[in-house]
């Protein structure tokens, strides 16, 4: 018996197999199919169309020109099948937009997969059941022993579907390299994630062992903590800006990009005359370096208020107390903040900071009488606020050996303070004596809560086998605190935990700067050096208004 190729009268599509459309003949019960009907939304041309029956379990036929001269032969059944939908005929690999469905069924018309199961709709050999058309796409199935025809309907049904996801879907190969694109791209974008590539000058710090004798990395830049990349960047470099001397400051003024410091001290003893230290400037463009302060009463920490004007940090002369005097940089001049505590002179200021509410803190320490240029102290050494407005002095905190430099946290809410009593202004050293860095919170009537040890400071060279002695600090943006230290600048994260060091020996102060702020200048006692940094400082307010820093 010849089979017929079922499909809708007038719907102007041709079954490819030349099979005359006058024999086609569809049951009633096909034709009342809600799914089916033309005013379905799945009434297209291809859904429509039928397929063959094989006349065994289940089939699949591509009606291609081999598969019509096949379906002519008496071993063909001519049972009635609908043609699967649009989705079918993906075979569920991807869900179509309506645009995709006209070009499949345009792409289809001329080799349809259809699907065929019995038991619904036209009656089969011998059954009385009747076959009803089958929507769904069954695997293809072969259980006789004629294996090499349904292999070839396989092959058809597989070549379909092939050229069917190499419209819609990108090609395997573009896929994995895009991913192995955006693998780079993170890669990238976090340096710190990959352990095995580091920027040039970097190495890992490693524990070491002191009985087993290890060397000791040499590099620039040691990492203790992954983190620390990320603050570096990917190219890393220290640049010197000026050699000269310097002692204190490191103050960055944005009016004219220029950086303050002071000189050290070059002779010892009670000196009444004041020549042996001063006020500099170098301009951050030219590199040239100015004398702003030909004499001082041993200038050391410096800042700018929030006005503008310079905040300098005066150790004192012999009986002469020290004091916290403001330089006009644009006047040059100068006048006395405070002096005295109680109608006690201080000891030596040693380093200052401006908080938001236009507060001056500062701290006294005796390095002027360690050094032999100032008298026998009358106070111990404290931290002090003076009242904005008034100008009324404060102790705040106590219980230091010997107090050096303080920094706020971006927020104000906590104060770092770092405490070199390991070393005194001397040259004498005791490792019992504290090398730490201490963390304040702070209320909002200016008051300190109970100090806490935020981290001790040793030294990455494991060869000298000595303590490190904090001297200035800075915080950053993140909660970052950087320190000022006997082998470089040491960084911690927020919560006290070692990330690495910038490896330069000597360091005495340090400040922030730059269009961004994202500048570090390290003061080392012979020259001036900067790095830029993937991290901008805080505490600069008046730097912070005339330049509108990027944050990191």
């Amino acid at each position: 018996m010849q089979c017929n190729d079922l499909r809708k009268q007038g719907n102007g599509v041709s079954s490819g197999n030349g099979l005359s459309p006058s024999r086609v003949k569809l049951p009633e019960s096909f034709m009342q199919r809600k799914d089916l009907d033309e005013s379905s939304e799945k009434g297209s041309v291809i859904q429509k169309r039928a397929c063959k029956f094989c006349g065994r379990r289940s089939c699949k036929i591509g009606l291609s020109k081999e598969s019509a001269e096949r379906a002519r032969s008496p071993e063909m059944q001519p049972p009635s099948c609908q043609a699967p939908s649009t989705e079918n005929v993906l075979g569920g690999l991807r869900q179509l937009t309506l645009q995709q469905q006209a070009q499949v069924e345009k792409s289809a018309a001329s080799n349809i997969v259809r699907s065929c199961k019995p038991g619904h709709g036209a009656s089969t050999p011998g059954s009385d059941r009747v076959l009803e058309p089958e929507l769904e796409y069954s695997e293809i199935e072969s259980t006789d022993d004629t294996g090499s025809k349904y292999q070839r309907r396989k092959r058809a049904l597989s070549a379909t579907a092939l050229k069917l996801w190499a419209k819609l879907s990108p090609p395997p190969l573009l896929l994995t390299t895009s991913i192995a694109i955006l693998a780079v791209l993170i890669s990238y974008l976090h340096p710190a994630r990959n352990m095995q590539e580091l920027p040039p000058g970097t190495c890992y710090w490693h524990q070491g062992s002191l009985i087993n004798n290890n060397a000791s990395p040499n590099c620039h830049f040691e990492v203790r903590d992954a983190k620390f990349l990320e603050i570096l960047g990917r190219s890393p470099r220290l640049e010197s800006v000026v050699h000269t001397d310097v002692q204190g400051g490191g103050v960055y003024f944005p009016d004219f990009n220029e950086l303050y410091y002071s000189t050290p001290v070059t002779k010892r003893g009670l000196i009444l005359q004041g020549q042996n230290s001063q006020v500099r400037k170098v301009s951050l463009t030219t590199r040239k370096v100015t004398t702003v302060l030909p004499a001082t009463d041993i200038a050391s920490g410096m800042a700018l208020d929030l006005e503008g004007n310079l905040l300098i940090c005066e150790h004192g002369q012999g009986e002469k107390g020290g004091y916290i005097q403001r330089l006009d940089l644009k006047r040059l001049n100068t006048t006395i903040v405070a002096d005295n505590w109680f109608g006690v002179p201080f000891n030596s200021p040693n380093d200052v900071v401006v908080k938001r509410d236009g507060s001056v803190w500062f701290t006294d320490t005796t390095y002027g009488w360690l050094k032999g240029h100032r008298s026998k102290p009358l106070v111990q050494n404290q931290i002090y606020r003076i009242a904005p407005g008034s100008g009324i002095v404060d102790a705040v905190a106590d219980g230091f050996t010997l107090p050096n430099g303080l920094a706020f946290s971006e927020d104000e809410k906590l104060l770092y303070v770092t405490d070199g009593g390991s070393k005194y202004g001397n040259g004498k050293r005791d490792e019992i004596k504290p090398h730490h860095i201490y963390v304040f919170p702070v209320y909002s009537d200016g008051s300190l809560g109970t100090r806490r040890l935020f981290a001790a400071v040793g030294v990455y060279d494991r060869k000298t086998q000595a303590l490190g002695v904090p001297n200035g600090i800075k915080v950053d943006t993140h909660g970052n605190v950087y320190i000022g230290s006997t082998d470089g600048v040491q960084v911690f994260d927020h919560k006290g935990r070692a990330l690495g060091l910038i490896r330069i020996s000597g360091v005495t102060n340090l400040g922030f700067g730059g269009d961004f702020l994202n500048k570090l200048f390290i003061l080392n006692g012979t020259g001036i050096y900067c790095i830029e940094l993937k991290a901008m400082g805080v505490g600069l307010h008046y730097a912070s208004r005339r330049r509108r820093p990027r944050r990191y």
